[in-house]
């Protein structure tokens, strides 16, 4: 029975069959003609939306896999997590989405995402760190101490020979007091050679300035007339000590605690206030220490002699002629 059954019932199975859309023999309509119908297809009026389309960044599900703008979108950027949120992520870890996640940035610069600090651009410090992210450890780092080089290994630094970093380099030292980096036996606190045209202890001063006030001796064509005291030099305000403390070549002159002296023109002992000099000592025979004498052409004329009244004269020079005596009125009889 089943061998003639089959080949009977055959032609009307086939027949069936004709007529239907090309749907995969599905029998549902494939409306956009992308070769996917309605069972399939997503969306049915646009053939660019089918099963095994290229997903991208558009808003909607391209693939028909149910997820629009999913991580397989071949235009998703790639995130990275910024777990410090200084604005650069961690290369380790990657995410693709279309949109920015959460705590992601767009970028894998950060070499340690632990600590906000720490992110390219960042100024270096001395913390043996790679603080800004450049592959090099405290270079160029802010608030690095100046070392000086130190050519002559006699603990002082060349000012003209600076380098900022963190640590002292090879041969140099922390100060800049160095006047001669090529001689050992130039530095300060050395001992000074006077007079051999080095200085030997980079003070700055002369090597003909042997007490060091600033000026040279003498003989070596400077102005210091006492070149072993440094009190006296051509700063120095004259006194009366009987020495030259200004170089001068004048003892006392101008000296700052010198008195005047008045003339004694008469010999009286008494000066004229209107003639006086200013000196240390006596100016000579004829100059007293007081200006007492209101005539100094006279000698009877001067303080403390007697004062002859009714002359109109001020014999004793205290500023007022005696009056003339008025004898006494006698009784009348």
């Amino acid at each position: 029975m089943r061998r003639l059954l089959v080949p009977f019932l055959l032609p009307l199975w086939l027949g069936s069959c004709a007529g239907r859309p090309d749907d995969g023999d599905t029998g549902a309509a494939d409306a956009d003609g992308d070769g996917f119908d309605t069972r399939t297809d997503c969306d049915d009026g646009d053939p660019g939306v089918r099963p095994g389309v290229a997903e991208v960044c558009n808003g909607r599900d391209d693939d028909c896999d149910g997820v629009a703008d999913g991580p397989t979108s071949t235009d998703a950027p790639t995130w990275y997590a910024d777990a410090d949120g200084d604005g650069f992520g961690a290369a380790p870890y990657p995410r693709v989405a279309c949109a920015q996640p959460e705590g992601h940035v767009d970028n894998p610069l950060d070499c340690d995402d632990s600590t906000a600090a720490i992110a390219p651009g960042a100024d270096e410090r001395c913390n043996e760190a790679d603080d800004d992210c450049d592959g090099e450890v405290d270079e160029d780092a802010s608030g690095a101490p100046t070392w000086y080089a130190d050519a002559d290994a006699d603990g002082y630094g060349d000012p003209a020979a600076a380098t900022a970093q963190c640590s002292a380099p090879a041969g140099a030292v922390s100060n800049d007091d160095d006047c001669d980096d090529g001689a050992a036996a130039v530095r300060p606190g050395a001992d000074e050679v006077w007079y051999d045209g080095v200085d030997q202890d980079c003070d700055g001063s002369s090597d003909f300035d042997a007490d060091g006030d600033g000026f040279d001796a003498d003989f070596a064509g400077g102005a210091d007339c006492a070149d072993d005291n440094p009190v006296y030099n051509p700063d120095r305000r004259e006194s009366c000590n009987g020495i030259d403390e200004d170089c001068d070549g004048i003892i006392d002159d101008d000296a700052w605690n010198a008195r005047d002296w008045f003339q004694d023109a008469d010999g009286d002992g008494y000066g004229d206030p209107a003639v006086v000099r200013e000196a240390c000592a006596s100016p000579g025979p004829g100059w007293v220490s007081n200006r007492g004498d209101c005539n100094d052409a006279d000698a009877t004329i001067r303080p403390l002699v007697d004062d002859p009244p009714g002359d109109g004269i001020d014999q004793d020079c205290d500023g007022v002629a005696a009056a003339p005596r008025v004898p006494p009125i006698g009784r009348w009889g």
